[in-house]
């Protein structure tokens, strides 16, 4: 029922359910699935890229992108893994940005100059437990007895609203009511 085997995977003991490494005929199931969850990683991490390079510029060195949605892809499709990893892939893209690589963030470049280690948070971190609470929050939605699209609905709203909530505490953090840097 549901998605308990791309959510049971991190919760139970490693083994899709019903699944166990004894047979053959199990042994090249798990192998196909294995082969067909990296592909579908290899491609959304190439979607990544690619939407990595179409940005809607808003003032303030800040862009409005579209790379939530390979994560929140990834979240659904293959749990709680899938979205830490895709995650991960695009805070690794968005931190590679503030130095220019691609499309170069502008607000991303100015917090490197004040903190590189806080960028490397706000950018790579943020984003990968984001893909990871995705993840959660489709596995737990998937297990209640609703309806799948709601649980497709919540996780992709909770993705956008997450790393919103991300970035707001960063700047919380790292900024004074004045609008000054307060970490150098």
């Amino acid at each position: 029922t549901g998605h308990g085997g791309t959510c049971g995977n991190i919760l139970n003991d490693g083994h899709p359910e019903g699944a166990r490494t004894e047979g053959t005929m199990t042994t090249k199931t798990n192998s196909r699935s294995k082969v067909a969850k990296m592909t579908l990683l290899a491609m959304l991490a190439a979607v990544l890229v690619v939407l990595a390079m179409v940005n809607i510029p808003q003032p303030m060195g800040l862009s409005i992108t579209f790379n939530m949605i390979p994560v929140a892809i990834a979240a659904m499709a293959m749990g709680i893994p899938g979205g830490l990893i895709i995650g991960a892939a695009f805070g690794l893209i968005s931190f590679l940005q503030c130095f220019g690589i691609g499309v170069l963030s502008g607000m991303g470049a100015m917090t490197l100059e004040i903190s590189p280690l806080l960028t490397f948070i706000q950018r790579v971190v943020s984003r990968a437990l984001d893909g990871l609470l995705v993840g959660l929050i489709f596995c737990g939605l998937s297990k209640v007895k609703s309806k799948k699209a709601l649980s497709v609905i919540t996780s992709s709203v909770a993705g956008a609203v997450l790393i919103g909530l991300f970035l707001s505490v960063m700047l919380l953090i790292c900024y004074d009511e004045d609008g000054k840097y307060k970490m150098s």
